[in-house]
């Protein structure tokens, strides 16, 4: 199961709408920082497929300056 964590800095402007959105994906956590305009996005997919599928959302979405992948933990089963 892949676990990815990004950082994500939103248009000033989409902030409240893109939190809203990110969290109610089934695949994404979203943690906004108190200090600045960025979140934590966490993702725990089952399997790779879904998180190319969930990577090729965040990276798309309307209202994201940029997202920055900060740790990334990926398990092959078959190891």
């Amino acid at each position: 199961m892949p676990v990815i964590s990004y950082l994500a800095y939103p248009e000033k402007q989409h902030r409240a709408t893109l939190l809203a959105e990110l969290s109610a994906h089934p695949y994404c956590e979203v943690i906004p920082a108190e200090n600045a305009d960025v979140f934590i996005v966490v993702t725990d997919t089952p399997d790779r497929q879904t998180d190319e599928t969930v990577r090729t959302y965040l990276e798309q979405h309307h209202g994201l300056l940029c997202l920055a992948m900060i740790h990334g933990q990926v398990e092959d089963p078959q190891e």
